[in-house]
């Protein structure tokens, strides 16, 4: 992948929305993005790797609209976790 001089818009983040977002904006409209994935950037560090049954089924849903193969097919590339719930400095697993 190249970098470029000049994006049209600028992504804070490295969860899987802010992929699947850009990927759309892409997809679709043709839009180029720039995902910064950075430490000082600590926005939901603590969910990004977990996703519910409801998420995983919209962006399968997303992939297969937009005729996105990677997001259509997504029961191939993640593997069922427990939940970790982050509460008052305290860890949750369910």
């Amino acid at each position: 992948m190249d970098l470029s001089n000049s994006y049209n818009s600028v992504i804070v983040g490295k969860s899987y929305v802010s992929i699947a977002f850009a990927i759309l904006q892409k997809t679709r409209l043709g839009i180029d993005n720039l995902v910064l994935d950075d430490e000082t950037f600590q926005l939901g560090d603590k969910w990004n790797t977990n996703i519910g049954e409801l998420e995983k089924k919209t962006l399968q849903k997303l992939g297969q609209i937009y005729n996105i193969e990677p997001l259509a097919r997504i029961d191939q590339f993640i593997e069922q976790n427990n939940t970790l719930i982050f509460l008052n400095e305290k860890m949750i697993e369910l």
